[in-house]
């Protein structure tokens, strides 16, 4: 989902943490390939992220159907 949300906004990784209120790193390793991450993410994280992506999703549609 978070990789959706970069492709349709072309908003940067760094701008995206800063959005959702979490670690650049955070965001790099959720990125990542999930056999490849190098931690597991606390429910409290898991959640700031649902919300934020819930609240974009609108934006998101109209943005895919633009390209």
């Amino acid at each position: 989902m978070l990789k959706r949300y970069i492709d349709a906004t072309g908003v940067s990784k760094s701008t995206l943490a800063k959005q959702i209120n979490l670690s650049r790193y955070t965001i790099y390793e959720l990125l990542k390939d999930q056999d490849k991450r190098e931690f597991e993410l606390s429910d409290e994280t898991r959640i700031k992220i649902r919300n934020f992506l819930y609240q974009k999703m609108k934006s998101i549609k109209e943005l895919e159907e633009l390209k």
